[in-house]
């Protein structure tokens, strides 16, 4: 009797913890900062605009980059664990000021109405219109700077940025394969 008892709650833990792991390995976690929809999307290549995409114009286009761009910033919860990048590793919702415009040879600029962020639960008290990202070719989640236009500034432009976890190879593979728009 003891056996079959022992054997039941042996089974029953194994049990647990393969839906634990399961359960872990299902869920989602996302490095991205919490903004609405935008209302276009233009990508910039070599340093020069190759093309600006809207739901509207060319919704094809404008999906498949919004989706790319949302799903670089996730991966599961237990790869996370095991790599050190929970969520509170990586952005700890603190903005940093610069009025220097990032400079790279491709990035993508996302165009908001006007809107604060939210970055890790925490609203910012700060309103912006656009957001800037680099693009590269990257196969691994790593650091990567996202610098955010501060809206309705005239004269000297300001822009916020936070460091926070990105994997941005099919991200890269959508954007480096657009046709140029006619």
């Amino acid at each position: 009797m003891k056996k079959k008892l022992g054997l039941y709650v042996t089974l029953g833990a194994i049990a647990l913890v393969a839906m634990a792991i399961i359960i872990m390995y299902l869920m989602p976690v996302s490095y991205l900062p919490s903004m609405s929809k935008p209302t276009n999307i233009t990508v910039y290549q070599t340093t020069s605009k190759y093309g600006t995409f809207s739901a509207d114009t060319s919704a094809k286009t404008y999906n498949e980059i919004l989706d790319a761009y949302n799903k670089s910033f996730q991966q599961n919860f237990l790869s996370a664990v095991f790599a050190g990048q929970t969520a509170a590793t990586s952005a700890n919702g603190e903005l940093k000021t610069t009025t220097t415009k990032p400079s790279y040879s491709t990035y993508i600029v996302l165009n908001f109405d006007a809107q604060k962020i939210v970055v890790n639960g925490h609203k910012q008290n700060v309103s912006v219109d656009q957001v800037l990202l680099q693009v590269e070719n990257t196969t691994t989640f790593g650091d990567v700077k996202v610098y955010f236009k501060q809206a309705g500034t005239s004269g000297t432009t300001t822009y916020y940025y936070m460091t926070t976890l990105a994997k941005q190879a099919a991200l890269y593979e959508v954007i480096t394969s657009l046709t140029i728009p006619e």
